[in-house]
């Protein structure tokens, strides 16, 4: 599963591993989870939703969700878990799915009342610890179901505690050792902290658990996307959509493995194939972005733009918080992009905007920000020709821990790298370069964009010592 997938919102990772019930009928055990509905036949349904859910077939999950709602249109756990996969697409809707369900709260069984809670903090924007609590408290009142160990895992994560949330995983795979998902989330985990051999075991287990599932494949093949092994990588993504055709996460993985590979306009082919055919806004609107930055790389800055044109802007609810989170992200992307393709001034003013806009954020959000506004900085610097500011720049932005999951579809961490070693090296300082690609090549010893740069960085020196 992709980095994007798996940070579709704390919220997916909080809301849409849930359970549901409704406000009379029959009491059913679906696994080891308490669900309650009134119809056989939504029940059906709904664990056909849960079953595509957990595959992230998401289009298939809304549809059989749906279904399930027709033959008892009560059904709150079909509404909530309809309503979570709704949200990035139609917000309002969401909101209107959860209110329609209020008056049946009181009917569903404890299990489900932890999720109903879950899910109305997250439309209620509730901090992290207040989450946490929640599933802490679920955790202590029935410690053998592993849906919150998945979901506090996500949680730790998010709050910059990956050993806990690796403990958390375990425990859950312990409780039920099929758990194919959780296999998949321990394997991203481990190799985020340069475990390559412990993540692959981990990424091989998920796919033996779920061999009819595409994203097992997708997984195995951006795990070796990433570390180099790109003729397994390319068989693992392309079998991925021989099992799901419209899988398109490994359309844009085959997008990213070109990028590592140095085919920057093969690259942008296959973003941009997997944007114009996918239906979730948000995979649209990154896939759009990575092959516009493939093309601003590759020096193509009309297509680039052409392509950015094409990036339908957020939705939000009928909610600040929430509308200035989106307006955040959409500055940063257009200002990432502008940076990158040497529009220094459009540069400056998206990041004027966002400036404003993190303004009263908590200390640790707001770094965060800065964070990344850092790498735009660095690469208008760059293009100016300010190559020590730059360096600087390129520093204060690289993240300080590993990545907890992927390394992103356009592979905005490790160009950060290569970018960082351009700029020590026209500044004339070719060790402190070298030692700025290391944290890749030692990853993956065949990027090609690092090994290029290298390449040159060697071929300098060189030449300076002939001379």
């Amino acid at each position: 599963m992709s980095q994007t997938l798996r940070r579709r919102l704390l919220f997916a990772g909080l809301g849409l591993v849930l359970t549901a019930g409704v406000a009379f009928g029959a009491y059913t055990v679906l696994g080891r989870r308490d669900v309650t509905t009134s119809s056989s036949e939504a029940l059906r349904c709904y664990r056909l939703g849960r079953e595509n859910e957990l595959k992230l077939y998401y289009n298939e999950a809304r549809a059989a969700y749906g279904e399930a709602l027709k033959y008892d249109p009560n059904f709150v756990m079909a509404t909530l878990r309809l309503a979570s996969l709704t949200r990035e697409q139609d917000p309002e809707r969401a909101r209107a799915l959860f209110d329609g369900i209020r008056p049946f709260l009181g009917s569903v069984t404890e299990r489900e009342r932890f999720h109903v809670r879950l899910f109305e903090m997250g439309l209620e924007r509730k901090g992290a610890k207040e989450l946490e609590q929640l599933l802490d408290e679920w955790i202590g009142r029935f410690p053998g179901d592993p849906d919150p160990y998945m979901m506090r895992a996500n949680l730790l994560v998010k709050t910059d505690r990956l050993p806990k949330a690796i403990a958390d995983l375990e425990k859950l795979v312990a409780l039920n050792p099929n758990f194919a998902s959780a296999y998949n989330t321990l394997g991203y985990y481990a190799l985020g902290q340069g475990d390559t051999a412990r993540a692959e075991e981990y990424l091989r287990r998920y796919r033996f658990l779920a061999p009819d599932q595409a994203n097992p494949y997708d997984s195995l093949g951006e795990f070796y996307l990433s570390v180099g092994r790109y003729a397994e990588s390319e068989e693992n993504l392309k079998k991925a959509l021989e099992v799901k055709p419209d899988f398109y996460p490994s359309l844009a993985h085959l997008g990213s493995l070109e990028v590592a590979r140095g085919n920057l306009l093969a690259a942008a082919d296959r973003f941009r194939e997997a944007a114009e055919r996918v239906d979730a806004p948000g995979d649209r609107r990154e896939w759009y972005l990575s092959a516009a930055l493939a093309l601003a790389v590759a020096g193509r800055p009309s297509e680039a733009t052409a392509l950015m044109d094409r990036i339908e802007p957020m939705k939000w609810e009928n909610d600040e918080k929430e509308r200035m989170r989106r307006e955040r992200m959409e500055r940063l992307h257009r200002g990432l992009f502008s940076a990158i393709s040497g529009r220094s001034r459009e540069a400056a003013a998206e990041l004027d905007a966002l400036g404003k806009l993190i303004e009263g954020l908590p200390a640790e959000a707001k770094e965060s920000w800065e964070r990344e506004m850092s790498l735009c900085r660095g690469f208008v610097a760059s293009h100016e020709g300010r190559h020590e500011e730059a360096a600087q720049a390129f520093r204060k932005a690289i993240p300080k821990g590993p990545p907890a999951g992927g390394f992103g579809y356009f592979p905005v961490r490790d160009m950060l790298h290569v970018a960082l070693a351009r700029s020590l090296s026209e500044l004339g300082r070719p060790d402190e370069a070298e030692d700025a690609l290391k944290p890749v090549l030692s990853r993956n010893p065949k990027f090609q964009p690092a090994l290029e740069l290298q390449e040159r960085i060697r071929g300098r020196a060189a030449g300076a010592a002939r001379s």
